[in-house]
């Protein structure tokens, strides 16, 4: 049993007796209010013992109501104003989806200029353990921008089977001609 629960109903549940019960003493209705919070406890939440759900049922009587009349007015009043339901959200995508939205990301984040390498192969050289990085570079290269492979320095591609230069620099320069241009006028 939540005690913190019971505590907020119990003291509702004082609050309706002195606001319906007139002169009658607290004494007198403990027995009372004890029964009617473990059964209210029950019945509702915590956030459904509020001043404004205290006002709307002891305007609805002029004496401390039973448990039958506490919940026939707040029943209807917690219907009305309990807070919505936090739903979980459901997965939005599926695997494959998910799988290609992140081939994409990989493909866009691949996607430099020859620019954008050559200041990258600087980095490397000027770098800790050039002669160990290179390689890790263009292995990197070799799996997500294969067309950009001419522009490494050949002592990192060692060991790789390797084109003519100038069919590197053919490939490179045709995965920078968009893909409409590639495929002429429409029909």
């Amino acid at each position: 049993m939540n005690r913190s629960h019971l505590h907020v109903v119990t003291s509702w549940l004082n609050d309706l007796n002195d606001l319906t019960a007139g002169s009658a003493p607290l004494a007198d209705s403990k027995r009372k209010i004890a029964a009617l919070a473990s059964a209210l406890f029950d019945d509702f939440p915590p956030a459904a013992f509020t001043r404004q759900s205290l006002l709307v049922v002891s305007r609805a009587y002029k004496f401390f109501p039973s448990y039958a009349e506490i919940c026939e007015v707040l029943s209807p009043w917690w219907k009305d104003h309990r807070p919505a339901p936090v739903a979980i959200a459901a997965p939005d995508q599926s695997a494959g989806a998910k799988q290609a939205e992140r081939d994409r990301e990989v493909h866009e984040s691949w996607d430099m200029t020859p620019e954008q390498v050559r200041a990258k192969i600087r980095f490397v050289r000027d770098g800790f353990m050039p002669h160990l990085m290179g390689p890790y570079l263009a292995a990197a290269f070799r799996a997500h921008a294969p067309h950009q492979l001419a522009l490494l320095p050949p002592e990192w591609l060692k060991g790789e089977p390797t084109e003519p230069p100038e069919r590197a620099k053919l490939r490179v320069a045709a995965a920078d001609i968009r893909p409409e241009v590639k495929r002429g006028p429409p029909e």
